[in-house]
């Protein structure tokens, strides 16, 4: 009976809590950051995820302050970090409008949807560039960490484009468990063709990564001139080549042409030890391998698909130029070029620069056959 009695009381001790402290007063203890009365009202078991009549929860109140730590209560004592309010606004939205990042990346790390900003206009996001970089770190992230994912390429993405991630840490550890099931995996396997596929897999990361070096690129919905234009690069904008095709590079928007681009090699960690790892074990199973420098360190190392001719968009000023009124056989080919400049693809334009590039007499034709080439390329 006594113990039934002290079930009781407390009961009636935090029903009298409840009614003193009130649930509007947990709205405003979060508000002002009065941590000792949140805790009080956890201790009593109160709801953190009630709402006030705008719909807001204790949390909302709490990232509208700015309280990290008061957050971290919340969160960790149970407060729902996805509850919208009566302007459909989350936790998450609210850090991003008052320009709170460490609330922001709080909430995000704590199982708040990404997804709901992905209705920001792009524009918007594009303003508060961390804010955009973090959400796009974090679904690389989330991808990795939860197994959505996991393969050389998307390790490979994630050190390229996020070299001092937020969570890099995570993601080397990760990695560093990923590399080595597969190292022994091989090994096991002891297979010529294992040790080359691992080779080749492995070699080709820290090479995906491209500055844009032009005023202005187009971004398009395929890998010809032809297609779509679906938005636009910035000189020093970065991309990761997820595809290659010809001369154009598929990136996570779309396709640009990879002849405006250089690229920027990156060093992925424990890569280079696991490849001499798999040249000792070929050497001493099989004959010495074909281990190049190239496959132990980043290096340029273009692909057998594409074909990287920047003479089809460089001026050709080493090249004189021919008087045509000297010369009967420009008519010819200025008929050509007209023919080839009335229904101008990027096709045609490349064949007549290839064709004639190397005869010094029809220079003055070939370099507005590449003005021309240039012009499509960049949408102008």
């Amino acid at each position: 009976m006594e113990f039934n009695m002290n079930k009781v009381l407390c009961f009636l001790l935090s029903i009298f809590f409840l009614f003193c402290f009130g649930c509007a007063n947990i709205h405003k203890a979060s508000l002002s950051g009065e941590i000792d009365k949140v805790l009080v009202y956890i201790q009593n078991k109160g709801d953190l995820n009630v709402r006030d009549k705008k719909g807001n929860t204790p949390l909302m109140y709490a990232v509208s302050s700015k309280n990290i730590r008061l957050m971290d209560i919340l969160i960790s004592n149970g407060a729902d970090v996805n509850i919208n309010n009566k302007k459909g606004q989350t936790a998450l939205d609210m850090a991003y409008k008052d320009n709170y990042f460490e609330g922001f990346k709080l909430v995000l790390e704590h199982g708040a949807d990404p997804e709901s900003m992905k209705n920001k206009a792009a524009y918007d996001l594009e303003s508060k560039s961390a804010y955009s970089k973090l959400l796009q770190e974090y679904f690389l992230y989330n991808k990795i960490l939860n197994n959505m994912e996991k393969n050389a390429d998307i390790f490979d993405m994630y050190f390229s484009m996020y070299s001092n991630g937020y969570y890099r840490k995570q993601i080397e550890k990760a990695f560093k468990q990923f590399i080595k099931n597969d190292f022994d995996n091989i090994a096991a396997q002891a297979e010529k063709q294992g040790f080359d596929n691992f080779i080749n897999t492995y070699s080709k990361m820290g090479k995906n990564y491209y500055l844009v070096t032009t005023g202005s690129l187009n971004i398009r919905n395929g890998y010809s001139t032809e297609t779509e234009s679906v938005g636009n690069y910035s000189r020093g904008d970065k991309v990761y080549a997820i595809d290659e095709q010809d001369d154009w590079i598929r990136t996570d928007k779309g396709w640009i042409n990879r002849n405006y681009t250089k690229q920027v090699l990156k060093e992925i960690p424990f890569v280079h030890q696991y490849i001499e790892k798999v040249s000792k074990l070929m050497e001493n199973k099989f004959e010495k391998p074909n281990i190049t420098e190239e496959h132990k360190r980043p290096v340029f190392s273009q692909k057998k698909t594409i074909k990287h001719n920047p003479e089809l968009e460089t001026n050709a000023q080493d090249q004189p130029a021919v008087d045509t009124k000297k010369n009967s056989k420009p008519t010819a080919i200025q008929k050509e070029l007209d023919s080839v400049l009335a229904d101008a693809s990027m096709k045609a334009l490349e064949d007549f620069i290839q064709k004639y590039k190397n005869n010094a007499e029809y220079a003055s034709f070939v370099e507005t056959a590449r003005k021309k080439y240039k012009s499509i390329l960049l949408g102008n």
